[in-house]
């Protein structure tokens, strides 16, 4: 009898046992046309072969403006990351638009991209937004509690106005601003990430994004259960450190080690459902 087992999508890993006399055998012939994994796995009597045996690669890529998340280079005129990263088999977890910069994460680990990507489990992402104007304390406040878009209510946010400027590389080409409407710039953190989401969050309370820029993923400590506040301190696991945009680096064995944690035993955060005022509070919103 043999029996089959893959991971999540785009990492497909299959796994092939046999029972003679009792004991669990690799068929390793089969094995090694399916799976990629080191021989010395196929020494061991095991039911299926350890998830942590699999040699997957993680890198950090700083996204330079204009570029499409995606290696196909077919039917766009626009540079794709096959431009900078000529790595077989590693794929974006998560996106970033082609107008948007900053960090992005690629692996050809399938379970953490599932654990990243699936909203339940409420991973933050944090951006700094430049916006056209200086937001009103309302329009902060409307931002961290949660806007109305077409796709319906946004989660709560954890939102700041940073009082200087980031240290940020220039744009190229740089952003068109109004000679006489300020800018200024706001650290966003969201454990979603609908299409374009900061993008009209900001739009929505009149404040149009002009740059964006995702600066960390993941952090300790997550949202908790039935808080409707953010951490004050987020430690995010993974930063643009001193990356330049299209240059790209392996994850270090702390930052590895700092994303294994995060999805060992993973949780669906109640911020899917939200707390009990805050789901009465956003009905309430709905109905008037």
């Amino acid at each position: 009898m043999v029996r089959y087992a893959s991971l999540t999508h785009p990492t497909f890993r299959f796994y092939a046992v046999s029972y003679q006399s009792g004991i669990r055998t690799l068929i390793a012939s089969l094995a090694l046309i399916l799976l990629k994994v080191p021989r010395a796995a196929f020494r061991y009597p095991l039911s299926i072969i350890n998830y942590q045996l699999l040699k997957l690669r993680y890198l950090i890529f700083y996204k330079p403006y204009g570029v499409l998340c995606q290696f196909s280079s077919e039917d766009t005129n626009h540079p794709t990351l096959k431009s900078y990263i000529s790595i077989p088999s590693v794929y974006p977890v998560g996106r970033l638009d082609r107008d948007s910069e900053g960090l992005l994460l690629l692996s050809d680990d399938g379970k953490l991209q599932h654990y990243l990507c699936e909203p339940k489990y409420g991973h933050l992402r944090t951006y700094w937004v430049q916006v056209e104007g200086i937001p009103s304390q309302e329009a902060i406040a409307s931002l961290r509690s949660g806007v109305k878009l077409k796709d319906g209510w946004t989660r709560r946010a954890r939102v700041e106005l940073l009082l200087e400027t980031p240290s940020l590389p220039d744009r190229i080409p740089p952003i068109r601003e109004r000679k006489h409407i300020p800018t200024s710039w706001l650290e966003i953190s969201l454990s979603e990430g609908r299409n374009r989401q900061v993008r009209r969050m900001t739009a929505a309370v009149s404040y149009p994004t002009l740059r964006l820029v995702r600066v960390a993923i993941a952090s300790y400590p997550k949202p908790q259960q039935d808080s409707p506040h953010f951490p004050t301190n987020p430690h995010p696991i993974l930063t643009l450190d001193a990356l330049s945009p299209g240059e790209w680096r392996e994850l270090s064995e702390r930052e590895r080690q700092g994303l294994k944690q995060l999805i060992a035993n993973p949780k669906p955060q109640a911020m899917t459902e939200f707390s009990q005022g805050i789901r009465l509070k956003n009905s309430k919103r709905r109905s008037s």
